[in-house]
């Protein structure tokens, strides 16, 4: 039953964009991204940050995603395995 649902999701979601389970979710971390961005610039913005000054603090916090994810995902793999040993 369940695998007969996630055919039927994956079929959704290529009718909606053209693309299956990974494209949808590419298009949403990146509007996710984009609304993250918009509103810590206006949050700049709001306490006293101009563009320059905004601008590089978000491109440093925005390079530094890639290494924290891959932690979390090595973090995430090592607890898994160990429940599955145990």
């Amino acid at each position: 039953m369940l695998a007969e649902n996630q055919a039927e999701v994956v079929r959704l979601l290529k009718a909606i964009n053209g693309g299956g389970p990974a494209e949808f979710f590419r298009q949403s971390l990146q509007n996710d991204a984009t609304e993250w961005v918009a509103l810590k610039l206006r949050f700049a913005a709001n306490i006293g940050l101009d563009l320059e000054a905004a601008t590089p603090i978000i491109f440093d916090t925005l390079n530094e995603i890639p290494a924290i994810v891959a932690a979390r995902i090595e973090r995430e793999s090592t607890e898994r395995s160990t429940r599955n040993d145990g």
